[in-house]
C-alpha cells in the first residue's frame, strides 16, 4: 500500500495515547480524542462502549503512524502483545478522507471480521462528528464515505437437546447445581445480556409476581417477566444464597458472581456436555430466547422491549434465526381465494 507519511505532520509535543479507558476518563484530558472519551463518559456510556471507542480511534492512529514506517518494523509490532508504546494521536485537521479509506482497506487486508471493520468505522464516525460539533474541524472527513457492509448472518442459537444436556449437569440439590441451572434457565427465558444477569440484585427481583427489574445499557431500567419454570429454579437456589449479600448470583464463598467466573463455568459445562461450536456461549442463549419468542408468535415491538434494544433494527436480526417450520406454518395459513385450490382467471 502506498505510504501516507507525507499527509501527516510530525508533532513531538503531542502526548502519547494512554493505554486504558480509566487513564483517559479519570485524568485531565489533553488531546481531542481524550476529551471526546470524557464527554462520552459524562453521557453515561458503559465501560465497554468507552473501550470500543478508544480501541477504534487508537487503531486509526496506529495505522497512520505505521504508514510511513518500514514494513518489516510494522509487521513485527502487529504481533499480539508486542507493541509496547501506544501510537501518537493524529491532529484533527490532518484526518482526511483518503486516510480513513486506506485505514478501512488495511483492516480488511488484515482479515478483520466484517463486524470489527464496521464497528471501528462507526466508532470513528462518532469521533469525527464530535470534532465538527466542537469546531476542531469545519467539515466531517467521513462525509461521503460508505459504511462497510456487515452481511446478513444468522445468529447462533442453542438447540433444545444441547440446552437439556447442559441442564442435566446441574443437579438442583447442591448449591452450585441449583445456581448454574437457575442462571441458565433465567438466561434462556429472559434474553438478558450477561452483564444484566450477573449484576441482578435481590431487591430487583419479585418471584411472587414473576418479574425482575433490569438495569441495562445507559442505566436504563425495564421490567422483564419470568416463566414459572424460572421462578421455581430461582426459588430453589435461594436456599443456598448468602442472605447478607445484595447480589443475587453468588460464588461458593457468598460473594457476587463475576463475568469471568461464569464464562469459566459455562466452558466446563460445554466441554462436559460435548457441545460443539466455539460461538455457542452464553450470549447465544440471548439469541435463542429471541428466536424462540418470535417462533411462538411474539411480535418485534414486544421483543424489543424485553431485550432492551433502543433501535428496532437491532431486534430485526432475529427474524433470520426463525425456524423454517415457522415460515411453513404461516405459509400454510395463507388463503387468498377463500379456500379454493384453483386461482381465479384474470383477463381473458
Amino acid at each position: 500500500m502506498a505510504t501516507h507519511g507525507t499527509l501527516l505532520r510530525s508533532d513531538s509535543k503531542v502526548r502519547r495515547q494512554p493505554a486504558s479507558v480509566a487513564s483517559v476518563t479519570h485524568g485531565i484530558p489533553t488531546t481531542p480524542h481524550e476529551m471526546f472519551l470524557l464527554d462520552r463518559r459524562i453521557a453515561n456510556n458503559s465501560p465497554k462502549t468507552l473501550q470500543w471507542l478508544m480501541d477504534s480511534i487508537s487503531d486509526f492512529h496506529r495505522f497512520c503512524e505505521d504508514a510511513s514506517r518500514p514494513r518489516s518494523e510494522v509487521a513485527v509490532e502487529w504481533r499480539p502483545g508486542h507493541r509496547k508504546t501506544p501510537p501518537a494521536p493524529v491532529p484533527p485537521k490532518q484526518i482526511r478522507p483518503e486516510l480513513i479509506k486506506a485505514w478501512m482497506v488495511a483492516n480488511q487486508e488484515r482479515q478483520c471480521s466484517k463486524s470489527t471493520v464496521n464497528g471501528r468505522f462507526r466508532a470513528f464516525r462518532l469521533y469525527c462528528k464530535w470534532l465538527v460539533e466542537k469546531k476542531y474541524v469545519k467539515k466531517n472527513p467521513m462525509e461521503g464515505i460508505p459504511t462497510p457492509k456487515l452481511g446478513k448472518t444468522i445468529p447462533v442459537i442453542w438447540s433444545d437437546v444441547e440446552l437439556q444436556d447442559i441442564l442435566k449437569l446441574c443437579p438442583p440439590n447442591v448449591w452450585w447445581g441449583a445456581r448454574d441451572g437457575a442462571m441458565i434457565l433465567a438466561y434462556c427465558y429472559t434474553g438478558l445480556r450477561l452483564s444484566e444477569l450477573i449484576t441482578l440484585e435481590e431487591a430487583n427481583i419479585s418471584l411472587r409476581q414473576g418479574l425482575i427489574k433490569v438495569v441495562g445499557k445507559g442505566d436504563k431500567e425495564r421490567w422483564v417477566p419470568l416463566k414459572p419454570v424460572v421462578v421455581q429454579a430461582m426459588l430453589n437456589y435461594t436456599r443456598f444464597r448468602n442472605v447478607n449479600e445484595k447480589a443475587f448470583w453468588q460464588t461458593k464463598d457468598g460473594g457476587p458472581m463475576k463475568v469471568n467466573t461464569w464464562h469459566l463455568i459455562m466452558s466446563r459445562l460445554k466441554k462436559t456436555a460435548g457441545t460443539q461450536g466455539r460461538r455457542k456461549g452464553t450470549h447465544a442463549m440471548r439469541h435463542t430466547f429471541a428466536a424462540e419468542f418470535l417462533d411462538a408468535g411474539g411480535n418485534l415491538a414486544n421483543l424489543q422491549t424485553i431485550l432492551g434494544h433502543e433501535n428496532l433494527k437491532s431486534t430485526e436480526i432475529y427474524l433470520r434465526a426463525r425456524k423454517p417450520t415457522s415460515a411453513m406454518k404461516d405459509y400454510q395459513r395463507l388463503d387468498l381465494y377463500g379456500g379454493g385450490e384453483a386461482a381465479p382467471t384474470h383477463g381473458r
